[in-house]
């Protein structure tokens, strides 16, 4: 097998301390002619690096200089695996998932302890990322339209001070999780063919209308409008109708999937819906377990 021509080597030697940044070395060496055929050019701990030990911010910062360097090869010396905080990014350049980090709190009203352990970690990744130079990367908020997630959208994230423009807030893409999307597109056609094939074939091409075509919900909901029109429909199937139509009009906004296509963005959040039964719901909720 051929590897990739490496201008770069990194080795690290990673702590997971709270002051990690005082424990953790980062080694940089580049290929010579003469044996051994590399050659140390600097050793420095994290914190030299980034100007903190503290964990959080250290990490953030050894993350934004793995995905700056380009042709270089990373090593990690990890006593007890690979740390999560070394996965903030969820995707390469190529659109390839890198990772995904799972936070989980004991539940609470208003999610504050979840809600500041996710606002920490951005900001950290974003500050240590625009530390080493790089430019502002793209920013995505996929979630469903809970009222959770649109509370954090707008109170945080929304909010949050852009490091590469001072005195403006960070621009993020907000889109809603297009499966989450098509339960209620199934329940548009449910209410208007009933439990029928016609309702099967009609979600099935309406589905593949909202991802594939630009502003492909407006098509959908033109094609729901008509259908609608044209039948008789008891009250309680119109009643079911009416809410499902109104649910996919009122985020229209959010459902720009075909771009986010084109952009090799995301569009369904499974990999962490999927976390709530495999990490959490299966180890947690069993006989005689507690948070």
């Amino acid at each position: 097998m051929l590897l990739p021509d490496f201008k770069r080597f990194y080795g690290v030697d990673f702590s997971g301390a709270k002051k990690a940044g005082n424990s953790i070395w980062v080694a940089e060496l580049v290929p010579t002619a003469r044996a051994p055929g590399l050659s140390l050019t600097s050793l420095r701990s994290l914190t030299s690096l980034c100007g903190t030990a503290e964990r959080t911010a250290a990490l953030g910062h050894l993350v934004a200089m793995i995905l700056a360097s380009d042709q270089a090869l990373w090593g990690f010396d990890c006593p007890f695996g690979l740390p999560v905080e070394l996965f903030l990014a969820d995707n390469d350049r190529r659109g390839q998932r890198l990772g995904t980090v799972y936070l989980g709190q004991m539940p609470e009203p208003g999610q504050v302890r979840l809600t500041t352990q996710l606002t920490g970690m951005l900001t950290a990744a974003l500050a240590g990322w625009h530390a080493t130079g790089g430019s502002c990367p793209r920013l995505q908020f996929l979630s469903d339209g809970g009222r959770h997630p649109q509370q954090f959208f707008r109170r945080v994230l929304s909010r949050m001070a852009d490091p590469w423009r001072p005195g403006q807030c960070l621009r993020w893409r907000w889109t809603l999780d297009y499966f989450h999307a098509c339960e209620h597109l199934g329940k548009v056609a449910e209410a208007l063919f009933g439990d029928s094939s016609a309702a099967e074939a009609w979600y099935r091409r309406m589905r593949g209308w909202l991802r594939d075509r630009p502003g492909g919900v407006t098509d959908v909901l033109r094609s729901a409008s008509q259908h609608a029109n044209r039948r008789a429909m008891a009250p309680t199937r119109r009643e079911a109708l009416g809410k499902a139509y109104r649910y996919l009009r009122r985020y229209a906004g959010w459902m720009d999937y075909a771009a986010c296509r084109t952009a090799r963005l995301p569009i369904g959040s499974g990999v962490t819906a999927a976390a709530c039964k495999t990490v959490f719901a299966e180890r947690l909720k069993r006989s005689g377990l507690t948070w």
